[in-house]
Parts: C-alpha cells; sequence; structure tokens
C-alpha cells in the first residue's frame, strides 16, 4: 500500500475564475494520460471541485503514491512529478498559505527548486524532473 502526497491551500480571498483557469491547466499539462500504458500505479491528479472548499481554504487535495514492490526510485518519481505540478500551482495563486505533506513528512519549499523532499537531494529532483 502507497502513502498519500496532500496538500491544502487558505487565503482569506477565494480564487478568481483566471486562477481557477491556471490551475487547471497546470493540472492537466501534468496528468497521465494513459495509467496503463505507463506502467503508474499511484492516482492520478484531478481538476479541483473548487465550489465544496469552506472559506478559508481554496484548494485541497490528495494524491496516492503507487506503491513499486523493488523499486524505490520508481515511487521517488512519481512524488516529484507531482512535486512538480504543485509547484507550478503554487507559482498561480498569489498569497496563499500551504502545506504539503508525503504522509507524516512535510514537503519543504524554496524558490529555486519549488516543494521537495528533505531527504531527497535537490540535483536527484532535478534529474527526475518530468518532461510535460
Amino acid at each position: 500500500m502507497g502513502v498519500s502526497l496532500t496538500y491544502i491551500v487558505k487565503r482569506d480571498i477565494q480564487l478568481s475564475n483566471e486562477e481557477k483557469q491556471s490551475i487547471n491547466q497546470v493540472i492537466e499539462s501534468y496528468r497521465i494520460k494513459d495509467l496503463d500504458e505507463m506502467d503508474w500505479k499511484g492516482e492520478n491528479i484531478d481538476i479541483p471541485q473548487y465550489n465544496t472548499y469552506k472559506s478559508p481554504i481554496i484548494l485541497e487535495g490528495s494524491i496516492e503514491i503507487g506503491h513499486y514492490e523493488d523499486d524505490y526510485e520508481r515511487e521517488i518519481e512519481e512524488v516529484v512529478r507531482w512535486c512538480y505540478c504543485l509547484t507550478e500551482i503554487y507559482r498561480k495563486i498569489v498569497d496563499g498559505d500551504w502545506n504539503v505533506r508525503l504522509g507524516d513528512e512535510e514537503l519543504l519549499f524554496d524558490t529555486e527548486t519549488g516543494f521537495h523532499l528533505k531527504r531527497l537531494p535537490k540535483s536527484l529532483h532535478e534529474d527526475l524532473k518530468p518532461i510535460i
């Protein structure tokens, strides 16, 4: 059984239609088009149902990371893909208060790398950047 990457974004002002459209475009670009073809065992990211959030939450979700029996790097590849996706979304939302976790571990954020695992070298994070 895999672990989930969870995210929640809060701010006092709800998302504008332009922000929602930008977020949806980012998500569409990162979605796995064919899970079977890519042998993807984790979940895909979904377009948010914005009208279900209660203020101050403007965005939240969870993505199950697949479990690959003897291929830890493949699991990390899934995590990194969604880190890049969430980083792009982060850059579309002004003044959001973000919390991103992989299980119990809070992900770090810096302006250069974006969201990343503390225990993963930044060079490996960059090497695993998905081609979108």
